[in-house]
């Protein structure tokens, strides 16, 4: 994320994009996240939102899950770009059919 940051040879435009390609952890998403809040990307908001629900709920903690999936809503429904708005109902399903497990074993 540092070399994004600071490097000079990537138009300004194009940076907003290389989070989304180079997060691969939790760290790197929560990282990713709050440049594009800094740069208010509601796509980038949006689809690091959703991925950091992706990694919530694998890791048990279905609240945080929640709460970055709403957070994710929300942006997808301010940044209006059809595909992002598609990847928001797809992750909220996988969420869904998870939470749906977790009540079903109870």
């Amino acid at each position: 994320m540092q070399l994004i940051r600071w490097n000079r040879f990537i138009p300004p435009g194009c940076r907003a994009n290389e989070p989304s390609r180079l997060a691969v952890s939790c760290v790197d998403w929560q990282e990713a996240h709050d440049l594009y809040e800094a740069l208010e990307i509601p796509a980038g908001i949006a689809e690091s939102a959703a991925r950091l629900a992706l990694l919530a709920r694998y890791h048990g903690d279905l609240e945080r899950s929640r709460e970055c999936l709403t957070e994710a809503r929300t942006a997808a429904n301010a940044a209006a770009d059809p595909e992002t708005l598609q990847y928001i109902r797809e992750v909220t399903a996988q969420i869904g059919n998870s939470i749906d497990d977790t009540r079903g074993a109870r």
